[in-house]
C-alpha cells in the first residue's frame, strides 16, 4: 500500500509541474499592410490576462536592410493588446534611423499601428500588422 501512495503522490506532483511550466515562447512574424516590410519578434511569450506585459525583441526588415527591434506588449482590461516597438537601423557608417511603432490589436499580433518613420515624435502614417508564417521570412 505505501508504494501505491508514493506512486500516486509522484503522479500528482508530475501533473502539478506540467501545469506550472511556463508557456513555450515562439517566434511571431508580421508584415506591414501598406509596405512589404517585415517585423520578426523572437521568443515571444504567450500574452495572458489583462495587466500582463511581455518584452519584444527581434528584427525589422525594410528595403533589404535588417534592423534591431525592441519593444513591449501589454494586455489591457478589454482584452486587447497594446504594442510599442522601436527599430534601430544603421543606414550608413555614422548615420542611424529609428522607426517607432505603436498600436493596438490582438494576441496574435494582428494590429493597427501608427508609425513615426523619422523619429520626430509625430505620426508619419498609419498602417497595420498582418501575421504571417515565420517560415516564409527570408533574411537579407
Amino acid at each position: 500500500m505505501p508504494r501505491t501512495r508514493a506512486l500516486a503522490l509522484a503522479s500528482a506532483l508530475a501533473l502539478l509541474f506540467l501545469h506550472a511550466a511556463p508557456a513555450v515562447a515562439k517566434d511571431v512574424c508580421v508584415t506591414e499592410t501598406s509596405f512589404p516590410n517585415l517585423l520578426v519578434f523572437k521568443n515571444v511569450k504567450k500574452l495572458k490576462k489583462p495587466g500582463t506585459a511581455i518584452p519584444l525583441q527581434g528584427f525589422y526588415v525594410r528595403g533589404g536592410e535588417a534592423c534591431a527591434l525592441s519593444g513591449a506588449a501589454t494586455v489591457v482590461s478589454d482584452g486587447s493588446v497594446r504594442f510599442g516597438a522601436t527599430a534601430h537601423c544603421l543606414l550608413a557608417p555614422g548615420i542611424t534611423s529609428n522607426v517607432y511603432f505603436g498600436g493596438s490589436g490582438s494576441a496574435d499580433f494582428a494590429a493597427g499601428t501608427h508609425v513615426d518613420d523619422d523619429g520626430d515624435g509625430s505620426e508619419d502614417y498609419s498602417d497595420g500588422w498582418t501575421p504571417i508564417d515565420c517560415k516564409t521570412v527570408i533574411l537579407p
